[in-house]
């Protein structure tokens, strides 16, 4: 509908009939016929009509381009997320076997210096190791959370 706005256009019309009047009536001589000729020529635009069909198409394409290109954002930041919270997990798991393993350490370290076999430094480094375990244990934990606040906000729910 648009294109064809833009296009000429002609029409004709024809009529046939009589003309009465006061003077000299008569039915042979007063038939008529009459022709109409109308045509429409758009006004020269400059192109502005198809500019702005373009542009809007345009806007059109880049708004699709740009809901996409958030899709796609929005969609590796949720996989990501969820990815790291999947990791800190394991890590908890692994870390939590470290601390007991630890513990276990320092006990029997303990015993073997109840028994002499064991001199007080070594005990102390023992100790500073179960405590850097359980730091890093707990640093886990804390990065965990912050990831899952993470991807609970990305998510919409937080």
């Amino acid at each position: 509908m648009q294109k064809s706005a833009q296009m000429p256009q002609v029409s004709a019309t024809v009529w046939y009939g009589y003309e009465f009047g006061l003077q000299s009536f008569s039915f042979k001589r007063n038939d008529r016929i009459f022709v109409g000729l109308s045509a429409q020529v758009p006004v020269f635009t400059g192109g502005t009509i198809k500019a702005r069909i373009v542009s809007a198409e345009l806007q059109l394409q880049q708004a699709r381009i740009q809901q996409e290109y958030l899709r796609k954002t929005l969609e590796g930041q949720v996989k990501n997320l969820y990815l790291r919270v999947k990791e800190m997990e394991q890590r908890i798991e692994v870390q939590q076997k470290a601390v007991e393993q630890a513990e276990k350490s320092l006990r029997l370290a303990f015993i073997e210096y109840q028994a002499g076999r064991r001199s007080n430094t070594d005990l102390l480094d023992i100790q500073k190791s179960l405590l850097n375990a359980s730091l890093q244990l707990n640093q886990i934990v804390v990065d965990y959370n912050l990831s899952q606040a993470q991807l609970y906000y990305v998510l919409g729910i937080l």
